[in-house]
Formats: structure tokens, sequence, C-alpha cells
């Protein structure tokens, strides 16, 4: 391209043209064109031609001030360049991606479930997992689901929201489950405010995003053949993750931040267990228990292992009382119970004593008139055996002391004649002479006088 002006060179040179030739190179005139050095001045006019056709290969920026610096030149040439291929539109749609601007971090929440982050992992074998996880606490969160559509998505959700409460924001990404009517309605409702990503940037959710690598990976190595992750070995993991003391919380594990207290996992079994003592009651349950045992009329019973008792059992809608023997004493108010076909465990308020079979240790014959007396005076057997040994007391008189007997046994009137027949009885003679601390028992009850009247029975005969 030439640039050739008929007749002479203007001699007034632009000032900048002056100075740029006094450092660089001289200028002169060939053929009518201002040079500087090899260079072409272009004027103004022309410098927008010129322009499109350094650019007309779109090679890029710096190429194309390269190739103007060689065969052209004015004012600014290279400022014109750059903004020549800033605004080319092709170079614009077709340029690589631009340097990232400065990481903005979520700001920390104040409190435990405060701003959540929730994705989905998979297809693995036919099956997904709903992943979330507590901005605060690290605390996650994973369900295993077969259907990754928006009603299913609000289910699972909701069931792990009854467990944890709605959390003030979710952020997610733009899947169409996280998009749908159903999900926009359930945070309506529990006013929630629902943040959704940009398009293909991990980055915006990473929260959720790194979880799912860390999940993905450990499920690998879990994961044994081609079997499928079961729940057992997502449980497995998630214990061990949330027990596990992490960087970012200053040491402490998700299951402190989130739960206020550590999980127990079987590695706490090598550690020896505190000695707890029980609490005292607090005012609330010991009212609680005074009116229960006032309503209830409650009265203490035990029973000792070898005794022969009545168990209260239930078979569907009815209950029986089936014949058993106390084995020994499982807590406070539970026995373990020997029912002949299997050993079953009851608490004492299903368990009566079996009159028909006397404890171990007793006598054969068994008064069971003797045993209301016993529980309503609170009498113990002991004592009560050993003064019914001695001599019969008889019932007192109006003036309070005691009336002497009429009529005495005959081995009390001639103890002449009364021999033992064998070494126990004389045994048990010796034991029952022996002294006892007294025992008031009380007079027998007063039998009714009252003549009854014959039954009138109906009869059918005309």
């Amino acid at each position: 391209m030439k640039f050739v002006r008929s007749g002479k060179f203007p001699t007034n040179i632009p000032p900048n043209l002056r100075s740029f030739a006094s450092k660089r190179d001289e200028l002169n005139v060939v053929e009518g064109c201002l040079m500087v050095g090899e260079r072409i001045v272009i004027p103004k006019t022309l410098q927008r031609e010129v322009l499109q056709e350094l650019h007309a290969s779109h090679a890029g920026m710096d190429h194309m001030k390269r190739l103007a610096r060689s065969v052209a030149f004015w004012p600014g040439i290279d400022a014109d360049c750059e903004n020549f291929v800033r605004n080319c539109k092709a170079c614009s749609l077709h340029s690589k991606t631009p340097r990232k601007v400065p990481l903005q971090p979520w700001p920390a929440p104040e409190r435990v479930w405060q701003r959540i982050h929730i994705d989905f992992a998979g297809p693995d074998q036919g099956q997904w997992y709903l992943v979330v996880v507590d901005a605060k606490s690290k605390y996650p969160e994973v369900k295993i689901v077969h259907s990754i559509s928006a009603a299913n998505t609000v289910k699972v959700l909701k069931e792990i929201f009854a467990r944890n409460g709605y959390p003030e924001t979710i952020v997610s990404d733009n899947g169409t489950q996280f998009t749908s009517q159903q999900f926009a309605d359930m945070c309506q409702n529990g006013h929630i405010q629902h943040i959704r990503t940009a398009p293909y940037c991990p980055q915006s959710n990473g929260q959720a995003e790194r979880f799912v690598d860390t999940l993905k990976r450990a499920l690998k190595k879990l994961q044994k053949g081609e079997e499928k992750i079961s729940e057992n070995i997502l449980n497995q993991f998630l214990m061990i993750y949330r027990r596990t003391p992490l960087t970012v919380l200053q040491g402490k594990s998700a299951a402190q931040i989130h739960l206020g207290r550590q999980l127990r996992t079987e590695l706490d079994a090598l550690k020896p267990r505190d000695s707890v003592n029980p609490l005292p009651l607090t005012i609330h349950q010991q009212n609680m228990k005074d009116w229960f045992d006032h309503h209830n009329g409650a009265k203490t019973r035990s029973f000792s292992p070898g005794q022969s008792v009545l168990a209260k059992c239930h078979t569907a809608n009815t209950w029986i009382w089936r014949p058993g023997q106390i084995l020994k004493k499982a807590g406070k108010v539970n026995y373990e119970v020997d029912l002949g076909e299997s050993i079953r465990r009851f608490h004492t308020n299903q368990l009566k004593s079996d009159l028909s079979h006397p404890y171990p240790g007793t006598s054969d014959t068994f008064d069971p008139c003797l045993d209301v007396l016993l529980d309503t005076y609170d009498v113990s057997p002991a004592s009560s055996s050993s003064s019914s040994s001695r001599s019969p007391i008889c019932a007192p008189t109006t003036s309070g002391q005691q009336k002497p007997c009429s009529a005495a046994p005959a081995a009390a009137a001639h103890p002449s004649t009364s021999q033992p027949n064998s070494q126990a009885q004389q045994q048990d003679r010796t034991t029952t002479a022996a002294p006892t601390q007294s025992v008031n028992v009380p007079p027998a009850p007063r039998r009714s006088t009252r003549q009854r009247s014959p039954v009138s029975r109906y009869d059918p005969s005309p």
C-alpha cells in the first residue's frame, strides 16, 4: 500500500514526529511518503484502515503490535492496537478464559444448622447419595436414594429436617430437583432462603462438593468387589467421620460442634469406663413417685432365688398366670424367671407368690391366714413361729391384763408323761424353751352370733 501525495511534502512536521525522529530515526521523504526509518508514517484518516489490515489474521494483540512496529508508525500505535483487539468481537468470542478474580469465601455462620449445602453424588450402581453438610460444624447427613426426582428429594430432606430442624439458608446447584416448584414450596413453608450457585461452577458450592469427593473415595475403599454400598457400610463411614477431630474445627469433631458431645464408638472401649454415681431424684421425680405410690397403695415386695411364683404372661390380647421359679434378681424390680420351656424377665408387678408350692425350708403345712396377718401387721415369720411355739396367750380382759388360760396343753400339765420321740424333737423343744423378744399379737377377730335365716329357693312345682 502506497501513500503518495502529489507535490512536495509539507515542511511543517508535527512536533511529536520531530521529537521521535531526534531520538530514534531521522525523518525523510521517499517517493512522497514521510518515513521514520523503515516505517511509514500513517495519517490519522488512514489509521483505521491500517489497523484492520494489521488485524486481518486475528493473531492476537502481541502479534499485531509486532507487525505494526515493523511497517507503520503514528503516535500511540501500540495503544490503538490493544484497543482494536479488545473491541474485536470475533477475538472476544474465541479467547481464553480470563484470570480468576480473588476468592470470596462464604461468611461463617453464627449457629449450627444455620446454613447447609446440599448436592447429589452418583450414580453408583443405580443409586444416588443425597449429601447435606452443615456449614458451621461440617456435620454430614447422607441418604441413599434410588430416585433424584423433586418429590423424593423433598421427602428425604424433610426426614433430615425432622431430626435437625429447618435451616435458615440452603445452598445448592441448579439441578432440576432444586429448581422445581415442590422444592420452592418447601422453602417457602419453612421460611428458608434458597441460594442457587452459578451453573458449572462447583467452586461456589465447595462445602458440599468437597465432601462428595471425600465420600466417593471412602466408599470405593470400603466397597468389596461389585457389591452395592449398603446402609451398614455408609453408617460405618459416617460414624468414624463424625467422630474424627478436624483441623478446620480447631481439633474438635463434627459431632462435638453439632451435638455438643462426642460420639461413642468401638474405639472408646479401649479407655477405662468412668464410675458413674446415680444422681438423686429431682423434685419432679420425687413428686411423681409419691403420687404413684399413694395412688396405687404401693408396697415393697421382693422374691428370693428358688422361690416358686406365678408370672403374668401376655399372649396376644390376653394374659394368664403361669407357674415359675425365680432364678436371679436383675435390677431393682426385675427378676429372671424359669417358666420351664423358657426363661423370661418379669417386673415385680407381674409376679406373685405361688401359695400351692411353699418356699423351700418352710414347714409342710402352710396357713394362709397367718400369711395375711403377717402382711397386715408387718410381723416377720420367724418371730411369729417362735411365739406360737410357746404357751398360748389368752385374750386380754377389760382391765388390760391378760387372763390366764383355763385349759392348758396336756404336755404342759403333765411334763413327766411327755417324752421326746427323737433327738430332733428334743432339739426343737430346747430351742422353743429359750425366751425370745415379746411380740404383741393382736386379738382374734370376733365372730358374728347372728342367726342366719334359711335360704328361700324357687319352687317350680304348681
